[in-house]
């Protein structure tokens, strides 16, 4: 599964990448989740493998709370970090609350 956190402003890819390759150092900002760049739609996206076979409905609900979480953190994270983000606002607030989060399955 997985969600994207936001649209990468051309002139903040440097730091957006380094910011999201030591996040994924370890997990320490991830979880279990990994951050991944969509190239083509200069994407940062936030996505997590399941195994369906050993995943039952608790643990999948408590993991879609964690990328859900994580998703906030990051786009929070994004928002203070960057010094331009009237590029991002389009993209934040569709998906401000957890309602609205567009999280797809593959």
């Amino acid at each position: 599964m997985y969600a994207t956190i936001a649209k990468i402003p051309v002139d903040q890819e440097v730091i957006v990448h380094k910011r999201a390759l030591a996040g994924n150092l370890f997990g320490k900002e991830t979880g279990e989740a990994t951050l991944a760049l969509h190239e083509d739609k200069r994407l940062l996206v936030l996505f997590q493998r399941f195994y369906e076979a050993k995943t039952d409905y608790d643990a999948f609900k408590r993991a879609v709370e964690n990328l859900i979480a994580y998703l906030d953190y990051w786009q929070e994270k994004l928002q203070s970090h960057l010094e331009d983000v009237s590029d991002l606002q389009d993209h934040f607030r569709g998906l401000q609350r957890a309602d609205d989060l567009q999280i797809f399955f593959a």
